[in-house]
């Protein structure tokens, strides 16, 4: 009979003073550990590796006051850890810990995980690569939790086509460069993401499916706290599967440079039935961002865009939103419109409507500021093809075209089943423009709206 024991590399020839390479000794003792189950030790020190492939029934414990840091040279880095699944973004394919056709792997110990980020892209590299720092492939089992990930080259996490994961108490500091993720979840199955601090230059979570057989769902999201300079918790873009049975509740976001809760669907698959609730934004440019369009954003998807999925059955409740100021690194923003787009924004395309969506219990601030002169007769653009060019649809795309949003709390158009309920609507400033702007809405109810322009004006 096998018995579980711990393998600690230091055992295999590792040395943790950051200057050797380890990754032969920390990969014969992931090896050993994965015939017998257990635990793979990183302790008292900083342990520099390349690719490490982890394997069933492993546990890779980084204990406290240890880092496992990556190696600064590409070459570390195998080029067999599948790939990125965004197009255009091939330097993202290499990564620093993988795990492929995998079950029962746990991550964890107080330590650190280093990707060295401030070091990519290797100035050797003509491709410019920059590793991501965990990768999991068709895996089930995994829990990943009470660990810090910092200085990541580019994603920090990302797990595909996986079950059954569990990611809690987790720290990551993914700010290092652009297009750095925290976690994503791509045709993931039966999530829980709880008590987590993520820290993002792009995107802090986000949930996916880049295979139309592969659906991600049955999603929890609870007590975490999100800072990006891009977007908090996006769903969707990789949207060629459904995206559905999605709750996220309990949490703070603040410091949100793009969008808090951005919801878009581009790639034909259906996304719904999704609950937030219980949440709290601090300088969130822009809460809330619901859009349905065509858009090829999949590395394998076909070069003709797929037929309009559908989007129905979203319910967003007790919500908090304050707007101040856009954060000083969101630099893509115009100065004098970004802070005027400030709002709940829901679109879909004509013929194309976005069903059955409900807001209740929101308190909604902003800056307002518009005296009704740049937003009277603009026209807002639609997100099609012609309009996006080949790129996805966000509020950007209208302030580089310096378009001033017809509101100041919440647009809506192509919409059926829009309910609004309880919700409060401030302005920190004078604002001519109407505070619910909807077009082309059908089966739309506003009840128990209490609304005030010019809060500072007020006694």
């Amino acid at each position: 009979m096998k018995y579980t024991r711990d393998y600690d590399v230091r055992d295999f020839g590792a040395v943790g003073d950051s200057i050797t390479m380890n990754t032969s000794a920390i990969q014969k003792a992931i090896d050993q550990c994965s015939r017998t189950g257990g635990t793979v030790i990183i302790a008292n020190g900083c342990y520099l590796t390349g690719t490490l492939f982890l394997r069933d029934n492993t546990h890779l414990k980084v204990e406290a006051g240890a880092v496992l840091k990556g190696s600064s040279c590409i070459s570390d880095y195998s080029t067999d850890t599948f790939r990125h699944m965004y197009k255009d973004e091939e330097s993202l394919n290499r990564c620093l810990l993988f795990a492929s056709d995998a079950q029962n792997i746990e991550i964890s110990g107080m330590g650190c995980i280093d990707g060295n980020g401030g070091l990519f892209p290797d100035t050797s590299d003509p491709q410019h690569n920059r590793p991501m720092t965990l990768r999991f492939l068709n895996c089930s089992h995994i829990s990943f939790h009470s660990l810090t990930i910092k200085n990541t080259p580019s994603w920090a996490a990302v797990w595909l086509y996986c079950s059954d994961i569990i990611v809690d108490g987790v720290t990551v500091d993914s700010s290092v460069h652009g297009t750095s993720d925290c976690l994503d979840f791509d045709g993931c199955e039966n999530v829980r993401v709880s008590n987590c601090s993520l820290k993002a230059n792009d995107d802090c979570l986000c949930l996916q499916s880049s295979r139309a057989d592969r659906p991600c769902r049955n999603v929890t999201v609870t007590n975490c706290s999100f800072t990006s300079n891009w977007d908090a918790l996006r769903i969707g873009l990789l949207s060629r599967g459904n995206i559905d049975n999605v709750t996220v509740s309990n949490c703070v976001f603040h410091e949100i440079g793009h969008v808090g809760l951005l919801l878009e669907l581009c790639e034909g698959g259906d996304m719904g039935n999704m609950v937030f609730t219980g949440l709290s934004m601090k300088n969130t440019r822009m809460p809330i961002f619901l859009v349905s369009y065509q858009q090829r954003a999949c590395v394998d998807a076909p070069a003709e865009v797929e037929p309009m999925g559908r989007m129905r059955g979203f319910l967003f409740s007790s919500i908090s939103c304050v707007f101040e100021k856009v954060p000083v690194k969101c630099s893509r923003f115009v100065e004098g419109v970004s802070e005027k787009n400030s709002l709940i924004f829901i679109s879909g395309l004509p013929g194309h409507d976005i069903e059955d969506i409900r807001f209740q219990n929101i308190f909604l601030e902003t800056n307002g500021g518009d005296t009704g002169t740049e937003a009277a007769g603009e026209r807002v653009p639609e997100f099609d093809l012609e309009y996006l060019k080949g790129w996805w649809a966000g509020i950007y795309r209208f302030d580089e075209d310096r378009i001033v949003l017809p509101t100041h709390g919440v647009y809506a158009r192509h919409v059926q089943g829009l309910k609004l309920s309880d919700m409060t609507i401030r302005t920190r400033h004078p604002d001519d423009r109407a505070s619910v702007y909807v077009e082309d809405g059908k089966n739309v109810d506003c009840t128990g709206l209490d609304i005030v322009n010019d809060i500072t004006g007020v006694d």
